[in-house]
């Protein structure tokens, strides 16, 4: 299958205005986002990642430099959705109404709606939580629900800002088995997923490439791909040279 490309970052910069001059946080980023590929962007705490996944997702501005978005839209779907570090759930609201909120501007009927809600809580393994309230889950499953209601617009590109990073890390393993899961089942609906993480082997287990940033202001020190069948093994000799190359640009 030819590859192609969802989403073009050319010369992406941003900067800060902070005590009278300009605080550059990114600098001369530019890779192209294809799909049937899971892409993680890697680097130092207070690197920009979360910062430039919010371009890509047309939440923050670049200072300069030029965006460009291919995938596709439509009434009944989105071209693009954000699963956020902090889960951006409301608490007050059942699982059910979470996801249900993020369906309103699409063109479905409440029927399609609710088939959308089981289709993809069941897709998560949350089937039977659609009336729990969000203030009553695990911080694993508040995660589960973040990702059905992102999955539910049915994007052609996942972004999704450290999603495990905030779980115990048994929960956080579990979940990373759960998407490599989805990612291979023909019912998904994704083309592309991108992820930013500052955890190597947590990259190298779910990625087809890995672009690797510096300290700020970050550049793009290097862009690995993973080539390893799925499921992989993270005591594997092969997963563990590819930590190495990642841990050894990292640190140069």
């Amino acid at each position: 299958m030819t590859s192609k490309v969802l989403i073009k970052l050319i010369d992406i910069g941003k900067a800060y205005h902070e005590r009278g001059s300009d605080k550059w946080i990114l600098k001369n980023i530019t890779f192209d986002v294809k799909n049937e590929e899971i892409t993680s962007i890697i680097g130092p705490s207070g690197c920009g990642k979360t910062t430039l996944l919010r371009i890509m997702a047309n939440l923050e501005t670049p200072s300069k430099g030029m965006l460009n978005i291919y995938a596709v839209a439509s009434p009944k779907n989105d071209f693009l959705s954000m699963v956020f570090q902090d889960f951006a759930l409301i608490p007050w609201l059942t699982v059910y109404e979470n996801i249900e909120i993020a369906l309103d501007h699409l063109d479905l009927t409440k029927k399609e709606r609710a088939e959308r809600i089981s289709n993809y809580l069941e897709m998560v393994g949350m089937s039977g939580y659609e009336d729990a309230y969000i203030s009553e889950l695990s911080r694993g499953l508040k995660q589960k629900v973040g990702l059905a209601r992102a999955l539910s617009v049915e994007p052609t590109v996942l972004l999704m800002d450290e999603p495990f990073s905030t779980i115990d890390p048994l929960s956080a393993q579990a979940l990373r088995e759960e998407l490599v899961k989805l990612w291979e089942d023909p019912d998904f609906p994704t083309d592309s997923i991108v992820l930013t993480s500052h955890n190597i082997e947590e990259a190298v287990f779910l990625s087809d490439r890995v672009i690797v940033l510096s300290e700020k202001p970050s550049t793009i020190k290097g862009i690995i791909n993973i080539d390893l069948p799925r499921p992989r093994n993270p005591k594997g000799k092969a997963f563990n040279e590819y930590v190495d190359e990642i841990y050894s640009i990292l640190v140069t």
